[in-house]
């Protein structure tokens, strides 16, 4: 049951990314569900359930689009350069 003062905000997260949105999600305590999930491409569609009340979920949410986004350039990126693992 949904209430007055939340939200809910579907993501696409690729397998690469999962288990660092889902640790993120899991860290905050904030409420989620798998809606579906892409086998053909890798992707899994997560429901998140934000409460407006608090202020620190829409930072979250930021800072898991930020983090999508930056995947996103990096794995469609035609620049070699642009090396993650540099050790």
């Amino acid at each position: 049951m949904k209430s007055e003062n939340q939200i809910t905000e579907v993501i696409k997260v690729p397998q690469d990314m999962l288990i660092e949105i889902l640790a993120i999600l899991l860290k905050e305590n904030i409420k989620l569900e798998i809606a579906r999930v892409l086998e053909n491409k890798a992707i899994a569609e997560i429901a998140i359930f934000f409460d407006l009340k608090e202020s620190r979920n829409e930072s979250v949410l930021k800072n898991i689009n930020q983090l999508l986004t930056a995947y996103n350039e990096y794995r469609h990126s035609e620049d070699d350069s642009i090396e993650w693992r540099d050790n």
